[in-house]
């Protein structure tokens, strides 16, 4: 992606699924995230196009600085980022976010714009999954952080077909 320098979203689908094909002797394959700046439109309305492109750019930076050597990242499109954390638990999943998270607390864009919260959505990958319903899942979650007030973060639940929550 030119703006984040991170995957763009062809790439990102291309390492996520020849790194399952990689995985086929493995149950779980790790965690899938989706997450999204909550208000981001708010951004550039009020503050120009120029201030969202640094909050993309901020935080693309703290996931790139957060997540592991063996992890994927890329922009999945405007302001929706996707992160394959490989082998990770759901646990280890939200220690990564919640590190994310805490990386961008307190910072201010140029001019003060104050960076955007972000509500994650995401899902344990297992074997055979296949990578469409597996964003459709985190998705989903992803909605109901959205819906749950945002800033936060659902696990779908791949077994009960549920949600949980956790800030």
């Amino acid at each position: 992606d030119g703006l984040t320098g991170l995957l763009n979203r062809d790439e990102l689908v291309r390492l996520v699924e020849r790194r399952w094909r990689g995985h086929r002797r493995r149950q779980v394959h790790g965690v899938l995230v989706v997450a999204d700046l909550d208000h981001f439109k708010q951004i550039n309305d009020t503050y120009g196009h120029a201030a969202g492109d640094v909050a993309l750019q901020v935080f693309a930076a703290a996931c790139r600085s957060t997540v592991g050597r063996a992890d994927i990242v890329g922009r999945f499109g405007g302001e929706e980022f996707v992160l394959f954390l490989d082998e990770a638990t759901v646990d280890e999943a939200r220690d990564v976010v919640q590190r994310i998270t805490s990386a961008l607390a307190g910072t201010s864009l140029p001019g003060g714009v104050v960076l955007p919260t972000v509500s994650y959505g995401m899902t344990l990958v297992r074997r055979g999954d296949d990578l469409a319903d597996v964003l459709a899942r985190a998705d989903g979650a992803l909605y109901a952080a959205k819906d749950g007030g945002r800033a936060q973060v659902v696990v779908a639940d791949v077994d009960a077909g549920d949600r949980t929550t956790s800030p």
